[in-house]
This record gives C-alpha cells, structure tokens and sequence, in this order.
C-alpha cells in the first residue's frame, strides 16, 4: 500500500512539474470533467497550440493523425485526448512546393529503401485505412509511391483523395525528420463533414504534453 502510495505521488508531482506553463489550462480542468474540460480547451486554441485524437483507445500512439478541431477529433472515436505543441518550428506544411523539394531529396531512392521506411506503417498496421483495392497489398503501395515520386504531379491532385494521401505520409513523415521537423500538415480532402479543414500527423508524441496528463494533474 505504501508502495502505491508512493508511484501515485510521485507521477502527480511528475505531472504538475510538467504542466506548470499551462495555468489557463489547469484551472479549467479543476472545474469541469474530463469530457467537460476537452470541450472547453477549444477556446484556448489561440493560447496554446492543440492537436486532438479521437480513438477506440485510451493511448496516444507515435505516427498518427490529429486534428486541431475538438469536433473533428470526436468523430473517430468513444475517447479523445490531445497535445500541446509550443514549437511552430516543429511543424512543416506540406504543399506542392515542399513535396517537390520532397521529389529532389528522393529522386534516386530505389523501391527497397522506399519498403524499409514503409515498413513500420505496414507491421503496425498504420495504413489499415488505404490499403484497399488496387493498393491491398504492400508491393502495389510502394509502386504507387516510387511512380508518384518520379512523376511531375502536383502534390495537390492526389491531396484531395484520402487514399492517395494516406499513402505517401511515410515518406512525408521521413522527409520531415530529416528537416528536423516531428509533425507534418496538410490540407485534408473534401471526405468528410470537415473536408478542406488542415490535418496533421505527430510522429513522437511523447515530446509533448497530453491533455488528459493536465487534467489528472489537478483531480
């Protein structure tokens, strides 16, 4: 008992030390639930910079999408949490321009270096989504993706259509990192209530704080 009175301590006063830059924050949390709280924290979007993730879970998982829209986020899941970023340098916009410098970076990247940045999105199943129909299988996606890189289409023709897209975020992901970037946003396609609205894809979420660590910091 003692034992767990100690951990239970010792994360709150981990996760006080950790949210004591965000005061707007935590004194909304003190005075609503935790559903109550997120609803409430979109109103200090102009604060703070905060992504949301709606899921079937209860964990945040490294290379996902987020959104900066609550009611986006509770769309696509029974729970919902979220991150606050303070670095805007660690966001890079991806448009036309930047995937051509993307193309560049890439031009002589051959199809097994392409399966080998693809191939944590494969086990981990992060492409569940996409991989259907013509691109069922992991050979047909990492065809599509060298083709891609080797022709002159505009990022933006395939931006709209969900299934393209999903498709090259590996190696936008990739590009980012070595631009020293850990999030990466784009224009969302017309495929949902919220089509045209900006989504993103963290790729280390433990570099930020959660939205649920700051409530439980304070209940």
């Amino acid at each position: 008992m003692e034992l767990r009175k100690f951990i239970a301590t010792t994360i709150r006063e981990y996760l006080n030390e950790n949210v004591n830059n965000y005061t707007k924050l935590t004194d909304l949390a003190k005075q609503h639930d935790y559903e109550t709280f997120l609803k409430k924290t979109d109103s200090l979007t102009s604060i703070y910079n905060i992504l949301y993730r709606g899921m079937y879970d209860k964990e945040l998982t490294d290379k996902s999408f987020f959104t900066d829209y609550i009611g986006h986020a509770t769309q696509y899941g029974d729970y919902t949490d979220g991150i606050i970023y303070n670095n805007n340098n660690d966001v890079l916009y991806i448009d036309d321009n930047t995937f051509n410098n993307l193309r560049k970076n890439f031009e002589d990247i051959s199809k097994k270096e392409l399966n080998d940045i693809y191939s944590y999105y494969f086990k981990n199943h992060k492409l569940f989504d996409a991989m259907d129909g013509e691109y069922s299988d992991e050979i047909s996606v990492i065809k599509f993706v060298s083709n891609f890189l080797k022709s002159n289409i505009p990022y933006t023709k395939v931006q709209q259509h969900k299934v393209k897209n999903d498709l090259l975020i590996p190696i936008m992901m990739y590009y980012a990192q070595i631009k020293g970037k850990n999030i990466i946003q784009f224009v969302g396609g017309d495929y949902s209530d919220y089509g045209g609205a900006d989504e993103f894809v963290v790729n280390d979420v433990s570099r930020y704080n959660k939205l649920s660590d700051i409530w439980k910091s304070v209940n």
